[in-house]
């Protein structure tokens, strides 16, 4: 009677174990479950945003790139699978121009791979590895991005500090002259805009403090007709020193417009960092439009304006 008792008990405390074992997997896959949920949501709704982002309703805008929508992909894409988290091909979001400016980057060893950036909204952003990863356009005219005498762009980004880094390049002829360019942040902790200058190289550059660095940062660059250029880091207007005042762009020369590594005369200047959205447009801005995509950009990413 004893043993069958102690067997009884046995074979009871058996199923309590596994009672617990389902219960606590049934807690594992709900908290998954709710996690994905979350992150679906959070995707979802920067994907709202994007589709009433106030640049639809602004002129000039010649460049729009994010890693959100799914229109930027001509594939599935999955940050988690390590077959779809890196694509070929970053579509153009722009629904006001009938020339897309699409970038590719057909070597699968030179392609950014798609993260999520918990200081990024952790949103799906691309990580550039600070080797070689770029995305490019061939045969870009300064036209087709800018005017001759003014543009205003926006990144949005969390860059790695003191790099020798290029973000974004236009080269016409390998011509420095003729250059735009931008460093996030340079070796000395200068952020640098390089702008057409007559016979030479222009700058609007400024300090950037250590405290924008790994973390998520709005980037606005801007050059007017008036030649007063400016740089604002998370709605904030930097204290720049300008150089480039008389900049022309030479808007009728082509050259690779390369976002990521430079590939120029054997040297990559690489960027580190993840990048999650690029506008330009062949403007300068007013304070109001600029304000306001500022604020969309903050709402959508996460990241807090300065006042």
């Amino acid at each position: 009677m004893k043993f069958r008792n102690l067997t009884a008990r046995k074979a009871f405390s058996y199923m309590e174990i596994s009672v617990v074992i389902l219960m606590i997997g049934l807690l594992i896959a709900g908290i998954s479950k709710g996690t994905d949920m979350i992150g679906d949501f959070r995707i979802q709704t920067a994907r709202n945003l994007t589709t009433n982002a106030p640049m639809l309703r602004m002129s000039g805008l010649t460049v729009w790139l994010d890693t959100v929508s799914k229109e930027s992909f001509d594939i599935e894409v999955d940050v988690k699978d390590s077959t779809k988290n890196k694509v070929s091909e970053w579509n153009d979001l722009n629904p006001l121009s009938n020339n897309k400016f699409d970038m590719i980057q057909p070597t699968a060893s030179l392609q950014p791979t798609l993260i999520n950036d918990p200081k990024m909204n952790n949103l799906p952003v691309f990580l550039f590895d600070g080797v070689d990863d770029n995305f490019y356009r061939l045969n870009v005219l300064g036209s087709d991005f800018a005017q001759t005498d003014q543009i205003t762009m926006f990144f949005v980004q969390n860059f790695s500090p003191l790099q020798t880094s290029n973000l974004f390049t236009w080269l016409p002829g390998g011509l420095e002259v003729q250059i735009i360019r931008y460093h996030s942040q340079w070796t000395d902790g200068n952020t640098y805009f390089d702008f057409p200058h007559g016979t030479s190289t222009g700058r609007i550059y400024t300090t950037l403090d250590n405290k924008y660095t790994n973390v998520g940062n709005i980037t606005t660059l801007i050059h007017k007709s008036s030649g007063v250029g400016n740089i604002r880091t998370n709605g904030h207007k930097l204290f720049s020193t300008d150089t480039a005042q008389t900049a022309v762009i030479d808007t009728s020369s082509s050259a690779t417009f390369y976002i990521g590594a430079q590939i120029v005369a054997n040297a990559t200047n690489p960027f580190k960092g993840n990048l999650g959205e690029v506008i330009i447009f062949n403007r300068a801005l007013k304070e109001g439009e600029i304000n306001s995509v500022e604020q969309y950009l903050s709402q959508k990413w996460g990241i807090k304006l300065i006042p």
